[in-house]
């Protein structure tokens, strides 16, 4: 491992440690919300990295984004579905299109 102590501390406090050069979780956060606060009525399609989708719908949640990484797996390659309704976001699917095989081994 060529970065031990900066892989223990982001193993330990993902939200608040960032990797040097890393962008700070919070940052990451921010410009999620900014995005769905932005969001009109309508289909929309993100693509988008794990740690942006886990942070956003940890958030939604209302989960500490502390724990974002323990708290929610968003698979490679899936898709997950946000349902705004009465002024709220509801988490519709997770890792829909994830198959068995993708997951083995993650």
């Amino acid at each position: 491992m060529l970065h031990p102590r900066e892989y223990r501390e982001f193993e330990y406090d993902p939200f608040h440690y960032t990797p040097p050069e890393g962008e700070p979780a919070s940052e990451c956060l921010q410009r999620a919300r900014d995005w769905l606060s932005n969001l009109e009525s309508g289909t929309a399609l993100v693509v988008s990295h794990k740690t942006w989708m886990r942070l956003l719908i940890t958030d939604l949640l209302s989960a500490d984004p502390i724990r974002y990484r323990e708290a929610l797996d968003v698979k490679i390659a899936s898709m997950s579905v946000l349902v705004h309704v009465a002024n709220r976001w509801r988490l519709e699917a997770l890792n829909y299109g994830a198959s068995a095989k993708r997951i083995i081994g993650n």
